[in-house]
């Protein structure tokens, strides 16, 4: 779907602490955080949203988090900066065009194991 609209992307270990979150968040200047309220870790829901809301304490180039409503724990959400996956894709539309992109253009951005660039 990024790849699809000429987003950049970055998929990060939702296990990693906050501070590993906002070093990778600064590190790519990120516009936009996609987490969850919370995911499954045994069986029972293990918050996500919190520790995002911690790393973007540290942070400086989010502007707007997408949270998906997985496990239904109600985290806090910020005005204006949080938005509800299901109600951003409440009115959006199937037609989605592909962007045209350079084959030199940034495609996505993969940490690896210990580091942050």
């Amino acid at each position: 779907a990024c790849a699809r609209i000429g987003a950049p992307h970055s998929v990060v270990f939702g296990g990693f602490s906050s501070n590993a979150l906002a070093d990778r968040i600064n590190d790519a200047e990120a516009k936009v955080l996609i987490t969850a309220d919370a995911g499954y870790r045994r069986g029972e829901p293990s918050t996500l949203k919190p520790a995002a809301d911690v790393a973007l304490a540290d942070t400086s180039s989010i502007e707007h988090v997408v949270v998906v409503d997985r496990c239904g724990t109600a985290p806090e959400m910020t005005e204006d900066r949080d938005h509800w996956w299901h109600d951003l894709m409440a009115d959006a539309s199937t037609d989605c065009p592909a962007e045209e992109m350079d084959s030199e253009d940034l495609l996505y951005l993969l940490y690896t194991s210990g580091t942050t660039g």
